[in-house]
């Protein structure tokens, strides 16, 4: 199982990129981190485009959005677990300003609030 995050933006200074560096090399397996420069973004749809060129194929899309929904811990685990033993990979998709087109949100296989982003 890989492990992809798609970000729409960057760490803003130093100290930001040394936290995600940090929480990047904790996490088992060590996943991929693509960030996505959304300065040059038109709309939601744009940075939707920019996103969707960069998902791996075949794998399954986590959306951090605000319509999505809150699910326990155990869910969570039990979700990620049975992808992982499917042998599937794993996309998190995290928007940028204009968030995410109602086609991103249908697209997906899991939407959760933007709360497990932060």
């Amino acid at each position: 199982m890989r492990l992809t995050i798609i970000a729409v933006g960057r760490a803003r200074d130093a100290d930001e990129a040394r936290i995600v560096a940090r929480y990047l090399a904790r996490m088992r397996p060590k996943p991929e981190l693509i960030e996505i420069d959304g300065r040059k973004s038109r709309d939601a749809m744009d940075e939707w485009r920019q996103i969707e060129a960069r998902i791996p194929s075949g794998a399954a899309r986590v959306l951090l959005d605000e319509r999505g929904r809150d699910l326990p811990s155990p869910k969570l685990a039990a979700r990620l677990g049975q992808w992982r033993d499917d042998g599937r990979d794993i996309a998190c998709l995290i928007g940028g300003a204009y968030g995410f087109p109602d086609a991103a949100v249908s697209y997906t296989h899991l939407t959760l609030p933007t709360i497990y982003s932060v």
